[in-house]
């Protein structure tokens, strides 16, 4: 399995994989990584909406490439429920992901010197990159509105390693507010680019129904640790983990089109 990584382990490259490369990170839900933990022996594994007393059991499917990702907010009423939840990842020697400043508090007070740095906490720039290393963060995810010149930039002077999310539906709108009947749950633009919304206990999150795919672009001067794919909102992870690169889909901001 690969190690997670230690900043007393840095290598002058921050990884070994270029764009193009197979995928070795896949972000899910519990429910989909308890199916599809198996499909990918060496990749690690970024676990949303987590539960406390199913950690262990999550350690064992696939030891040492288990993060627990922490949503970016939390309200004062769900303190208690992700302080047990990052009490448990620490007994269970599982890393802890941050998507949020305010959560590095929660992270630190649970016992951990070091988190990763999720996609709440996009790096566009080397700065932003060693702000985050200097925290504590083991890795961070780049911005998927980055275009390629600047991942070429990024990936060229970050002192932090780094992701970068080559599949999935990003959640493009997150509100507090429940859609009204008219729009409910189903947004569409000018071009014809539907986001779908669904309710994850506190908030309502939009995400595109058509997938963003780079993984069929190749880009060697772009060196990575992990190249992501990320299933949350799939309809179907399974057929999303296994599927083959689309060529024609929606490459976002890579290109800059931002599609």
């Amino acid at each position: 399995p690969l190690p997670l990584y230690r900043p007393e382990e840095q290598t002058p490259d921050k990884g070994a994989k270029k764009l193009g490369d197979a995928v070795n990170l896949v972000r899910l839900g519990a429910k989909d990584f308890e199916k599809l933990a198996e499909s990918l022996p060496k990749a690690v594994f970024v676990i949303i909406e987590a539960s406390s007393e199913n950690l262990k059991q999550y350690a064992k499917k696939a030891p040492g490439r288990v993060v627990i990702a922490l949503p970016p907010v939390i309200f004062e009423d769900e303190l208690s429920k992700y302080q047990a939840l990052v009490k448990a990842a620490k007994e269970s020697k599982l890393m802890v992901e941050a998507n949020s400043l305010d959560t590095l508090e929660l992270i630190k007070n649970g016992g951990f010197n070091h988190f990763v740095a999720g996609p709440g906490l996009k790096v566009l720039n080397s700065t932003a990159a060693l702000t985050l290393k200097n925290l504590g963060a083991l890795w961070g995810n780049i911005s998927i509105e980055a275009d390629k010149a600047q991942i070429e930039e990024l990936t060229k002077y970050s002192q932090l390693p780094l992701a970068m999310t080559v599949f999935g539906r990003p959640a493009l709108l997150t509100s507090r507010a429940t859609p009204g009947h008219k729009n409910l749950g189903r947004l569409e633009d000018a071009r014809n680019i539907v986001i779908k919304g669904s309710f994850t206990g506190t908030l309502w999150q939009f995400r595109p129904i058509m997938p963003f795919d780079l993984r069929g672009v190749s880009n060697k001067a772009i060196t990575l640790r992990y190249i992501a794919t990320d299933l949350t909102g799939s309809p179907d992870a399974a057929k999303d983990l296994l599927s083959r690169p689309d060529k024609s889909a929606n490459t976002f901001n890579y290109f800059r089109k931002l599609q």
